[in-house]
């Protein structure tokens, strides 16, 4: 008669895992792209988790001269003006947690986010 319910729904999470590794590849050499051309050549992003639903994003670094990744977990929310507000920062290194605090104190822990289509492709999926 038709498939089942049970039978759609694994064929959509199926296929909502396949867009989900697409997006976060593409997140990922995107930020990899943006920080190389800001002089962070000497980071690679090896991973990058976006749970939208618990407003937490983790990733994974190599450092160069670092045989240990960094790993990292970020909780945030968005903000009224097209930015990103972050809540709490967690890494693996202290010293590099403390430096990214005070990174984000000047700015008051908010990212402005890039305007028109980029920037509302990336609040859809955060």
């Amino acid at each position: 008669m038709g498939r089942s319910l049970s039978y759609c729904a694994k064929g959509l999470r199926g296929k909502m895992n396949g867009y989900y590794f697409m997006y976060s590849t593409l997140i990922t050499k995107a930020l990899q792209a943006r920080m190389s051309s800001c002089g962070l050549d000497w980071v690679k992003l090896n991973s990058l988790h976006l749970d939208s639903k618990a407003k937490t994003i983790e990733v994974e670094l190599s450092l160069d001269g670092d045989e240990a990744p960094v790993k990292a977990e970020i909780e945030y929310s968005l903000g009224n003006d097209n930015e990103l507000v972050i809540r709490e920062i967690k890494t693996s290194r202290k010293w590099i947690t403390e430096g990214l605090r005070l990174a984000l104190i000047p700015v008051g822990n908010r990212i402005v986010l890039p305007g028109g289509i980029q920037g509302q492709l990336i609040r859809v999926m955060l």
